[in-house]
């Protein structure tokens, strides 16, 4: 719901760091000249103008949760300078929502988005020249797509999963994982069960997102162990 919260005093909310203010879902995957969106969430018109994302090259939709995919009709930007389809990745799952929910981006000689379907629950796919893996897992009933570039691995929502994803993200050198709070919510797990799945991948390096205002960002890091930090806006991550 993005930080700090609509009406919410609590300190984090009212915190005046920058690591505690908090806007809704959205990476940048930049590989070999390109920039590819991981979800476009309803920020995401405020993140490209504070961070200078002038160019989009692809975007990998994780699964139809509004708070990411809320910001996909601020993308239009792009394609009325560039007059091009944007190359896009997502579940049959998510293409089929949608189409529903917004199909009118979906429209025309030229739409705004051109989708790739991943019609398999796991599997490797050629995308812009990339080698992508990518698997499903579930939140609350709603299928979502994890994706892994060579060594980087980036799952948000997580709820429910099979002992199969172990197998995808085996090794990974980094490791970007949602935990809402310390204990799991009814749609999210917890940070103690983050940690469990990234030792029991071996992942080198872990930055936890979707972070709620539960956790103090400061604070929070003094109970980690080195290898985990909470991602917070702008963050680079090299791998």
């Amino acid at each position: 719901m993005g930080i700090p919260m609509i009406g919410c005093n609590c300190p984090v909310c009212l915190s005046s760091s920058p690591y505690n203010q908090r806007t809704r879902a959205a990476a940048l995957l930049r590989v070999q000249g390109k920039n590819i969106l991981l979800d476009a969430g309803p920020d995401i018109r405020q993140q490209a103008l504070k961070y200078g994302l002038t160019h989009i090259d692809g975007l990998l939709i994780t699964h139809t949760h509004y708070d990411h995919i809320g910001g996909l009709d601020d993308l239009r930007a792009y394609h009325y300078r560039d007059q091009l389809s944007l190359p896009c990745l997502a579940s049959e799952e998510s293409y089929e929502d949608l189409k529903t929910r917004c199909g009118y981006l979906l429209k025309g000689k030229k739409p705004l988005f051109s989708f790739k379907i991943l019609e398999q629950e796991r599997g490797e796919v050629d995308f812009l020249g990339l080698r992508l893996r990518y698997f499903s897992y579930a939140q609350t009933g709603m299928k979502v797509t994890g994706y892994r570039l060579d060594n980087f691995v980036f799952m948000t929502d997580i709820k429910e999963y099979s002992e199969e994803i172990f197998e995808e993200i085996q090794d990974c050198e980094v490791l970007v994982l949602s935990a809402l709070e310390w204990k799991p919510t009814r749609a999210h797990i917890g940070i103690q069960e983050a940690l469990e799945i990234a030792g029991k991948v071996k992942a080198k390096k872990v930055f936890l997102i979707h972070i709620g205002h539960e956790l103090e960002h400061e604070e929070t890091h003094q109970k980690l162990p080195q290898f985990v930090r909470l991602a917070y806006d702008g963050l680079t991550i090299t791998f």
